[in-house]
């Protein structure tokens, strides 16, 4: 095959071509497909541009196939319409939709510079105290946020993003259970990813609620401050899908003092009452926790002073930028944390979304 029918081909299965225009449903504006970012499973992430002001912006959308999935179909205008009331600077923000004649649905939403959480451990392994808390702090917030509309079910690293501008923001509503539509209620099957999911999540009839988010975050907040996984103190690569439900449903406690024995006690104190097995030992909501990390930060910087903001993370993440990275062309979806992690690591199939593409400036 030539370059030139390469090129035909690959476009002739894209839902935008280059150069195609879209115009907002709800004031229209009108983009402007400048480039392809990524494609996933479910859907493209395109780079577009602004007619009237010039701003570029990620354009996500279902792959033309699965336009005719009523339910997914329900699912993602869901999610576009709940991103765009919802505006908190910890997450992502969403500034049009549509829909278009053959069923597909788009959103414009914020083009990200900077890396995920998953990037940062990948490079960095464990991160100190100050910048972990200041995260988990920020996410909790954002959490506060996308609560009022859906329990997120799908937090984990990939879906955490640190901003060049220092702005720690949360990504992916794809698995959202949304207050509003009995329609979207998945039954008996199970959407997240599994070294991330609550108890509840893995329990059929499990009743899932914002404390489930709270147990993925602490699962998260563990491993940026340990360097392990709370379930696979081996690693992610050396288990398997069972051996991890097995160890998240079990109810032996877990600790994050008993991995990272430097860590202050109050602080473990409020990462495992997050990691309890049952909803009820949690915190109440998104917001107490944020608030228990915060007083934490706060105390940890009377006893040992303050650290650097999160901004110095973000310049020690781009300095250790991958050998041969293409910031211009990220890849359709993020990799699993661990290389052979990616079989144990999703059980959502036709219902997962494509994550957000991020940019990184060179």
């Amino acid at each position: 095959m030539t370059r030139g029918e390469e090129t035909q081909t690959s476009w002739a299965e894209r839902a935008f071509s280059i150069g195609a225009e879209i115009r907002d449903d709800a004031d229209g504006a009108r983009y402007r497909v400048v480039r392809l970012l990524g494609r996933g499973g479910m859907g493209e992430v395109h780079e577009v541009v602004r007619a009237d002001t010039g701003a570029r912006y990620a354009l996500k959308c279902l792959l033309l196939q699965h336009a005719r999935n009523e339910k997914t179909i329900e699912r993602t205008r869901r999610e576009a319409t709940t991103l765009r009331e919802l505006r908190h600077p910890n997450v992502v923000r969403v500034h049009a939709t549509g829909v278009r004649e053959d069923g597909l649905i788009w959103m414009v939403m914020d083009l990200l510079e900077g890396h995920t959480l998953a990037a940062a451990k990948r490079r960095l392994g464990k991160l100190p105290l100050p910048w972990a808390l200041r995260l988990g702090r920020a996410v909790a917030e954002g959490l506060t946020a996308v609560h009022r509309y859906a329990v997120h079910r799908d937090v984990k690293p990939d879906n955490i993003h640190l901003g060049n501008d220092g702005v720690v923001r949360v990504l992916d509503l794809g698995a959202g259970k949304f207050h509003l539509s009995g329609l979207l209620t998945t039954g008996n099957r199970t959407l997240g990813t599994v070294p991330y999911m609550s108890p509840e999540q893995l329990v059929v009839g499990g009743i899932v609620d914002g404390r489930s988010d709270l147990f993925s975050l602490a699962v998260v907040l563990t491993e940026l401050v340990s360097g392990v996984h709370p379930f696979a103190p081996a690693g992610l690569a050396s288990e398997n899908v069972f051996t991890l439900v097995r160890r998240i449903v079990d109810p032996t406690p877990v600790s994050l003092r008993a991995q990272a024995p430097w860590v202050p006690d109050y602080i473990a104190a409020t990462i495992d009452r997050a990691l309890s097995r049952e909803r009820h030992l949690r915190p109440a909501d998104a917001a107490e926790m944020a608030a228990a990390l915060g007083a934490d930060l706060e105390r940890l910087e009377r006893e040992v002073g303050s650290d650097a903001p999160l901004s110095t993370l973000v310049r020690e993440l781009n300095r250790r930028d991958e050998p041969g990275e293409r910031p211009s062309s990220p890849p359709a979806e993020a990799p699993p944390a661990e290389p052979q992690a990616a079989e144990a690591a999703v059980v959502a199939t036709d219902e997962a979304d494509t994550e957000i593409m991020v940019r990184r400036r060179t």
